[in-house]
């Protein structure tokens, strides 16, 4: 910003000022194999898109990652069923876990919260998946994936 006097001018002053640029955070995306059964549990998979907004495994910017979980269709809060650390993309998922999301449901959706800031839970970005898994005589199956219709974005600050 540039401000000026109406001539004649006879003093100068300058100032700085600063400015808050909020860059929402790209959502996590599914990734090829998105979910697949891992002996009694299932694991989940998961891409970060670049700067190019192409998925890519390996880019930077996230310090760790939650997944989520409640009963399937259910307008129930999340409840965080799993952490899974910076570099990391996918999370294996147990039917013990589950069971802290919704006591005696035979259905889950998941998502993966993606966190910038390792010391810090005000800031995320929710994926704009959902993952659907079942529970059957003690085992997880994979059932679909879809588009999650509302995903969270928390820039901090109550943003």
């Amino acid at each position: 910003w540039e401000s000026a006097a109406p001539a004649p001018v006879s003093w100068s002053s300058t100032a700085t000022t600063k400015a808050l640029l909020t860059v929402p955070l790209p959502a996590p995306t599914e990734a090829p194999e998105p979910c697949r059964r891992a002996g009694r549990g299932a694991t989940i998979g998961w891409s970060w898109p670049a700067a190019t907004s192409r998925p890519v495994k390996g880019a930077k910017g996230i310090a760790r990652w939650a997944v989520l979980a409640r009963p399937a269709g259910s307008s129930k809060g999340w409840t965080h069923v799993g952490w899974a650390p910076a570099g990391s993309r996918t999370q294996k998922l147990t039917v013990a876990a589950l069971r802290k999301a919704g006591s005696g449901a035979d259905a889950y959706d998941l998502l993966v919260r993606a966190y910038p800031h390792a010391d810090s839970a005000e800031v995320y970005a929710d994926s704009d998946r959902r993952w659907g898994v079942t529970t059957s005589g003690g085992r997880l199956a994979c059932t679909k994936t879809a588009a999650n219709p509302a995903p969270a974005l928390r820039l901090g600050d109550g943003r």
